[in-house]
């Protein structure tokens, strides 16, 4: 498998508390800041599932592609949210960066909708990549729900109530992976991945992502 790799979310993102969570921070559920895409859920499942590939991998590759392609001089931090009939991408970072080259990669897909300024709840997200300049790019996966890494391991993009990683033996006796449909990802079991998109080859590594 692959280290865990814990992420200080303050240094990465702005964050917005509301006036519920200044009265106990205990139970503060901030918004994290960032430029937000929007994608049709079954234009880009059926994108995927065109491509013989998953929701999840589509949405890494792309933010992986079009962070290379960018190129910040400052950590990013690349999450998404789930929602029924969309699929929320949020480019974050401690300052404003330029995002042109983001938005060139981004955009492109028929599964696009809009791009614009929005907030995600801090509970709502699914870390999906990690990005420390000069060249350390990091593809994040969840653990199981009590932090379990062992064994192999699948995430569902689909799932809308909480975000973590399962075994995959739970499929012995349903539907394997591979034909559970574009929702279902199996978690890498190497450490260093790399994809093709546009004719131009990516590299990165994985991790486990740990957000504090």
């Amino acid at each position: 498998m692959f280290p865990i790799l814990e992420i200080e979310l303050s240094d990465v993102a702005e964050l917005r508390l509301n006036a519920l969570d200044l009265v106990d921070t205990n139970l503060a559920d901030p918004n994290l800041v960032g430029r937000c895409y929007a994608y049709a859920y079954n234009d880009l499942a059926a994108e995927a599932d065109d491509l013989k590939t998953t929701c999840h991998f589509w949405l890494l590759h792309h933010a992986i592609a079009a962070l290379w392609e960018e190129h910040p001089k400052q950590k990013m931090f690349i999450c998404y949210g789930a929602m029924p009939t969309m699929m929320r991408l949020f480019i974050c970072s401690k300052r404003s960066v330029s995002l042109a080259k983001i938005h060139k990669v981004l955009s492109r897909s028929p599964a696009y909708v809009e791009t614009g300024m929005d907030l995600i709840r801090f509970s709502k997200i699914r870390p999906l990549v990690y990005w420390e300049p000069p060249s350390s790019m990091m593809a994040l996966w969840p653990a199981g729900m009590y932090g379990e890494t062992n064994e192999d391991r699948v995430i569902d993009s689909g799932q809308l109530l909480s975000w973590n990683s399962y075994p995959e033996s739970d499929h012995a006796h349903s539907v394997p992976v591979d034909q559970a449909g574009p929702d279902y990802t199996r978690v890498p079991t190497d450490e260093h991945g790399s994809f093709t998109l546009n004719d131009r080859l990516y590299r990165y590594v994985n991790r486990w992502g740990v957000i504090a």
